[in-house]
């Protein structure tokens, strides 16, 4: 790991696969870990233990969700109709929806 990235493999990696494909390599990755976990874990824990995963869970889901703003509003022809900031810097966006808001404070 170290090697990697002292040495600049991880900018070559990712020029040389597409990053959707890492995305989906990564994702299955973490399943098998928490998927390992969970079996370990005693159940009297698993409360805390998908309670721990929950802030992940919830950044997933507002990050998928600033995505499908941003994708529909580049598909809004210039002019027709103003389309909000999907990041959140605009108090009529989603970042200041009352729904994620209470993701957020999960």
């Amino acid at each position: 790991f170290v090697l990697v990235c002292f040495t600049g493999l991880a900018s070559v990696c990712l020029a040389i696969f597409p990053i959707e494909g890492l995305n989906v390599i990564l994702l299955f990755i973490g399943l098998a870990v928490c998927a390992d976990a969970l079996r370990i874990t005693e159940p009297r824990h698993w409360p805390a233990y998908i309670l721990a995963l929950m802030p992940g869970m919830c950044n997933w889901a507002i990050e998928q969700s600033q995505a499908l703003v941003a994708l529909q509003c580049a598909s809004i022809p210039d002019g027709q109709t103003q389309c909000p900031d999907p990041r959140g810097t605009d108090p009529r966006t989603w970042g200041s929806s009352p729904d994620l808001v209470g993701l957020w404070i999960l």
